[in-house]
């Protein structure tokens, strides 16, 4: 890595050990997560969240992802 992404980097994680990183101003202002579109169904507007140990989709508030059609499942296999 470059040094200045190394500086960059690394008063990133200053500022996020510190906690005087503003998650809700970086959201905000656009360079915060973006909302997902299911791979399966293509529903949009939805957001990663860790629950039960994985990685779900879950809406905006806050309700698992479940797919419409269990076709929808099988269009991978």
């Amino acid at each position: 890595m470059g040094d200045m992404a190394e500086y960059y980097l690394q008063q990133g994680m200053d500022n996020y050990a510190s906690g005087d990183e503003d998650w809700e101003g970086i959201v905000s202002s656009g360079y915060g997560p973006r909302p997902k579109t299911c791979r399966q169904c293509h529903e949009r507007n939805l957001w990663w969240d860790f629950q039960a140990g994985k990685y779900r989709l879950i809406d905006a508030a806050g309700k698992l992802h479940v797919c419409p059609s269990p076709a929808a499942k099988d269009a991978f296999k």
